[in-house]
């Protein structure tokens, strides 16, 4: 990151790499170190999934593709799938593509579905490792909101990171981690936030444009995942409805000594995040997204219990039918349907032997 490193390391803020790609733990890329998503996790929305729903819409415009291709050549439907997700990248690269005016609003629409469904059975609420994946972030979060380091971790932290002030510096007024889409999504099951848990259609096409998991509002290029603590003068403080740019903190009456009730409130991409959907009841009664610091924290350790980090990481497991689209609720256990239990354990030895 040359723009970052060219601020000199303590002066405005320090830069810390983490490795990742290997077996390290980090809980920026933590599929790498999940092995049961290395192994058959990660394919149940990328392949299992998403290529049971291309068919259902595609089919129409690789017959329209093939009236203009040349003589003794045919395209398929993976072709024409591929069309379409080069026009993405080159009008998030470049602003425009000519891929992109071969489709139908509708086909677009089946696009995006077909986006929802891989990383919801990848990263979230349909993935038996979904939770697993966020669990070590929403560790670090909770351990920055309460000032406290973690000397032992038990998922994808790393602790020799995590024990100590120049690693892991606490009580600063700003951190900014920089991660991957399918993090936020993962970081966003294991927090019970049961807003995103309603799984996609796996047969509806055109799709419902009104559903909660969509994926070009959660992780476009570019996405942002913001965490305020807001303090305030009152302890059930009243919304305010009014639009309101504000230049500096002092401008509407606030004074840090004269706000000690602590709120939660969570941004993603500026969207207000309802953390009154969190599972359990602990952020009900407000419907501006504001949750009290000591109910957002009760609420974030029990959905850290869901997780089974263990298990649904490296447990030998099979999952049975990899096309049934069943709601995980973001992990497995010994008893879950739909999985059998095989000996052994899935460790970095066995992983790395089929990388060799």
């Amino acid at each position: 990151m040359p723009g970052l490193n060219s601020f000199v390391n303590g002066s405005l803020f320090n830069v810390l790499i983490i490795p990742e790609g290997g077996t390290e733990n980090n809980t920026l890329a933590s599929y790498d170190i999940c092995y049961e998503d290395v192994l058959q996790s990660a394919y149940l929305g990328d392949l299992d999934l998403l290529f049971q729903y291309v068919p259902l819409y595609i089919g129409n415009a690789t017959a329209r593709m093939n009236q203009y291709a040349p003589d003794g050549f045919t395209f398929n439907n993976n072709d024409t799938y591929a069309m379409q997700s080069i026009c993405a990248y080159e009008h998030a690269c470049i602003g425009m593509s000519d891929f992109c005016s071969l489709f139908t609003e509708d086909e677009w629409a089946a696009f995006e579905q077909n986006l929802d469904i891989e990383y919801y059975y990848d990263y979230s609420f349909g993935s038996p490792t979904g939770r697993a994946q966020g669990l070590g972030y929403q560790q670090e979060l909770l351990a920055r909101l309460t000032d406290q380091y973690i000397t032992n971790s038990n998922n994808s932290v790393n602790s020799t990171l995590t024990d100590n002030p120049k690693d892991f510096p606490l009580q600063r007024p700003f951190y900014v981690d920089f991660s991957h889409d399918d993090i936020i999504v993962s970081v966003l099951t294991s927090m019970s936030i049961d807003y995103f848990r309603e799984h996609p259609n796996l047969s509806q096409y055109p799709p419902n444009p009104a559903r909660h998991f969509l994926l070009s509002h959660m992780t476009p290029f570019g996405a942002r995942l913001i965490t305020e603590v807001i303090g305030c003068a009152a302890p059930d403080p009243e919304p305010v409805h009014e639009h309101r740019t504000t230049y500096f903190p002092t401008q509407y009456g606030y004074e840090p000594g004269n706000a000690p009730h602590k709120f939660i409130r969570m941004r993603l991409n500026n969207g207000i995040l309802p953390l009154n959907t969190i599972r359990g009841g602990f952020c009900e009664g407000r419907s501006d997204g504001m949750c009290g610091k000591e109910d957002f924290l009760a609420s974030q350790y029990e959905a850290m219990k869901l997780a089974n980090y263990e298990f649904a990481c490296f447990a030998n497991y099979t999952i049975l039918d990899p096309t049934n689209g069943r709601d995980y609720d973001g992990t497995v256990d010994n008893g879950t349907k739909g999985i059998v239990v095989n000996d052994g354990r899935i460790d970095a030895e066995y992983i790395e032997s089929l990388r060799a």
